[in-house]
């Protein structure tokens, strides 16, 4: 009898081990979701104190501007904020835009051959208005070329924002914007970084351990530096961007060095091909 209780009692026993490891599945299913909401709560909740302050800043110019003893020289620089002001209100809520899209589940990747270094050293180019605007340099490094499949646009925004980031973050040095492909043999999966460097901006050049490809300067008359932006609309627009694309996104830093992040792209056979490089 004793025999045939404890065959009896084995049915009963693994089925509870399963209903307690779904247990607890569901329990850090609802963990991560009650983050999820958090994060977000709490990115909405810093977009709506971003906006309120520069609605502030504008409303205030304009009063300024509607008094009439107001010097020229004095009312130039409020009609410049009152500019500033607008434009860094429309890149907010582009962003918000960008993101509601993302989180509402309406944005599809488009899968295309394009290359890495033509993409990266194009946003370079373009963000030299932003380093200059903070008395910083901002350069490039990887191979000559690196072709991959993937969603290019999707990529570029992901860089974009991350730069931004990193060059919002430091006061002096600079950033480069590393890429490449992971593995030996040039093909599989790839990486998109950007780190910061601590390098005084005075001596002139960056750290030897970064060697960076300079940047063309910008030409003259270039268009002013864009507004800031907001770290945590812009962390989750890209935390949502490497949902979508399947990619795996890690950071460190601290507010003496700046920022550092780090992006893996998944890929297959022939995903990613590296030329020479070009340092």
């Amino acid at each position: 009898m004793k025999h045939a209780r404890k065959d009896d009692e084995r049915p009963a026993t693994e089925p509870a081990a399963k209903a307690a490891d779904r247990v607890r599945a569901l329990e850090r299913e609802l963990a991560e979701q009650a983050e999820a909401a958090r994060q977000t709560g709490e990115t909405w909740r810093e977009a709506v104190h971003d906006m309120r302050g520069l609605l502030g800043v504008v409303k205030n110019s304009i009063t300024v501007l509607n008094q009439e003893r107001v010097s020229e020289t004095m009312r130039a620089e409020f009609v410049t904020m009152v500019r500033e002001g607008v434009a860094s209100m429309n890149a907010l809520l582009n962003e918000l835009a960008s993101l509601a899209s993302l989180q509402a589940g309406q944005e599809h990747r488009k899968v295309e051959s394009f290359d890495v270094a033509a993409v990266v050293e194009q946003l370079c180019e373009e963000l030299q208005p932003v380093a200059g605007a903070r008395g910083v340099f901002l350069s490039a490094r990887g191979p000559a070329a690196l072709g991959v499949e993937g969603d290019g646009g999707r990529v570029r925004h992901i860089a974009h924002y991350l730069a931004r980031i990193a060059l919002q973050s430091i006061k002096r040095g600079g950033v480069t914007v590393i890429y490449g492909t992971c593995g030996p043999g040039g093909t599989g999966p790839w990486k998109l970084g950007v780190t910061c460097s601590g390098v005084d901006v005075e001596a002139g050049r960056p750290s030897a351990q970064t060697e960076p490809i300079p940047m063309r300067a910008p030409p003259s008359g270039f268009q002013p530096a864009p507004p800031l932006i907001s770290e945590t609309i812009a962390l989750s627009i890209v935390q949502r961007l490497c949902e979508l694309l399947g990619a795996r996104m890690e950071w460190a830093g601290d507010a003496e060095n700046g920022k550092s992040y780090s992006v893996t792209f998944p890929g297959g056979a022939g995903a990613a091909r590296a030329q020479d490089s070009r340092v």
